[in-house]
């Protein structure tokens, strides 16, 4: 099972964009007082205990974390959603959606596009 990375601070962000230059990075945005959002972590948990290794995955708490949530959202020029899923390769951002469309299928669907 890959390993799962909090991105806590805007330089996280930027490395794992850099991170994203060798393989695709998974960012999940969640917050922890949002029935929908619940349910698409549930979603990318059970996506994560059989998830492709040669990609790198991250979450992002979008109440305890806020600055960084809104500032990723500003600087890759895409709306602020919670819950919310962002797939870069070579420093782009290759995917995203939200709320009712992020299911393991979709992640797993999505991911493996580009391995």
């Amino acid at each position: 099972m890959p390993v799962v990375n909090k991105l806590k601070t805007m330089d996280d962000f930027h490395k794992a964009i850099n991170e994203s230059n060798e393989h695709p990075v998974l960012i999940c945005k969640f917050s922890p007082v949002c029935p929908t959002s619940a349910m698409a972590e549930r979603e990318f948990e059970s996506f994560i205990s059989d998830a492709p290794t040669e990609a790198a995955y991250y979450t992002l708490d979008v109440i305890y974390d806020r600055d960084v949530a809104r500032g990723l959202s500003k600087e890759i020029n895409i709306r602020h959603e919670s819950p919310q899923a962002l797939l870069f390769k070579n420093e782009e951002c290759v995917w995203h959606d939200s709320h009712y469309e992020l299911t393991k299928d979709t992640f797993q669907e999505e991911v493996s596009k580009f391995i």
